[in-house]
């Protein structure tokens, strides 16, 4: 059983239902547009326009530019904002592909092949967006931006990308490709307050290594999730979270597969004079990736203290990561850092040695508790650190039902089981959304 297919992922609400959310509104309008369309037409059904920028200079509160399929050599540049209860929306046709295709269009640097530039209250679904030579959907200054099963491929910067904003929702999108050339990341929140990342697939990344990364939230974001998504193929690190010079907190990163990744798996920085504080990683499963599985890193611009604090890795699974004898499964190498702690994660055959603690961190700010590690693999040891199991460590393989095929799920007889720590503001669910009851197992899975 492959480990992709292990995850329950939520059903989305199915684009029938949203296409017949706004039934009852009378104030809604739709607006139809179709290859065969012509922008003199009355943006009806029968009679649709030819493109989406005539649909996008009449859409108001609450209506809705209703997309049929085809190929669209154009941007969409969307000239209104919605209202509270009322967004506009941008949708394909149910059950139709809908291509935004960028190839011969001009796109600015800091703009999308659909842009949503100092916009809110849009709702972006199920359009294809290929071929842009800067990002593919993109909002700066935006608000109540919902991004929802869409694509994106072949974009020399983000796929998707929101730079500076509030209520920001992307899910179940799948991007490929994206970061070619350019700057920024596969899928970039930047200095947002109040978003979340959920169920997107991000995978096979451009050759970029400015930037690159799969997800990336940074600057001054806030009060944020990451969570049911799957990252593989990156160039460079699959999940990245920090500021580079603003303040970072309450931000949790839980559920997702990130695999095969160029560099770390999981990635927590500071890369600046920026603070970050209350991160939480939990019910990851993370392997195969070239780095690290998890890494609190400690470096970026010289000159800096890169300080950090209330970081939680609990209940993990960090398996096969790291090349040569090198690179620890978990690890911290920021000597800034206050209130770390790596509690009940299962962490086996990594190259390096399995967790690791940079000697230059105060034993007092960290503590280590109930982790399952598998000491056959125990490498060379990078960063100044020490091997830190901590205590109640389980020190054993971990029996995993179908290693062999990805499949992390422990056995009924694994010695993960039962030999959690069970307290509060520890996981209540785990990786597959199962509720863990009253004995915790140690890892993602609950048993």
């Amino acid at each position: 059983m492959n480990l992709n297919n292990v995850i329950k992922i939520l059903p989305l609400v199915s684009s029938t239902l949203l296409f017949s959310a706004y039934a009852d509104n009378a104030f809604a309008k739709d607006y139809y547009v179709a290859t065969w369309g012509n922008d003199s037409a009355a943006g009806a059904l029968s009679s649709p326009f030819r493109t989406i920028a005539k649909a996008s200079k009449l859409v108001s509160a609450g209506d809705r530019a209703i997309i049929r399929a085809g190929n669209y050599s154009e941007r969409i540049v969307v000239q209104r904002s919605g209202a509270s209860g009322r967004p506009i929306t941008y949708m394909a046709y149910p059950n139709e592909k809908v291509t935004i295709n960028g190839s011969g269009v001009s796109v600015p640097y800091w703009g999308g092949l659909v842009d949503v530039n100092s916009k809110s209250f849009i709702t972006l679904q199920g359009l294809n967006v290929v071929n842009s030579s800067s990002n593919g959907i993109f909002g700066y200054q935006v608000a109540n931006i919902v991004v929802t099963k869409c694509s994106t491929y072949n974009t020399v910067s983000s796929g998707i990308g929101m730079q500076t904003g509030r209520n920001i929702t992307v899910t179940g999108n799948d991007i490929g490709l994206a970061n070619t050339t350019g700057q920024q990341e596969n899928l970039t929140i930047a200095s947002v307050n109040n978003f979340e990342v959920s169920y997107n697939h991000v995978h096979d990344g451009g050759k970029s290594n400015n930037g690159g990364e799969g997800i990336v939230a940074k600057g001054d974001s806030h009060n944020g999730k990451i969570f049911g998504n799957r990252v593989h193929g990156i160039n460079r690190g699959g999940i990245y979270v920090g500021p580079y010079a603003g303040w970072f907190t309450d931000v949790q990163i839980y559920n997702n597969t990130v695999y095969s990744n160029a560099a770390d798996g999981i990635l927590i920085g500071n890369e600046a004079g920026g603070y970050l504080e209350d991160v939480d990683i939990y019910n990851n499963v993370v392997y195969n990736n070239a780095w690290s599985g998890i890494h609190v890193w400690g470096g970026g611009e010289a000159g800096h203290s890169h300080a950090m604090g209330r970081i939680h890795i609990k209940n993990n699974t960090v398996v096969k990561n790291g090349w040569g004898a090198w690179d620890p499964g978990i690890v911290s190498s920021n000597p800034n850092l206050v209130n770390l702690g790596i509690i009940n994660n299962l962490v086996s055959q990594n190259t390096g040695i399995q967790i690791q603690i940079t000697t230059a961190l105060a034993p007092s700010h960290y503590i280590i508790l109930n982790n399952l590690v598998d000491n056959s693999h125990r490498g060379w040891k990078r960063y100044g650190d020490i091997d830190k199991f901590g205590n109640n460590v389980v020190n054993a393989l971990p029996n995993f039902i179908d290693a062999k095929n990805n499949n992390y799920r422990i056995a009924t007889n694994s010695p993960a089981v039962g030999k959690g720590l069970s307290a509060s503001g520890l996981p209540t669910f785990d990786y597959a959304f199962k509720a863990r009851g009253g004995s915790m197992d140690i890892g993602a899975f609950q048993h």
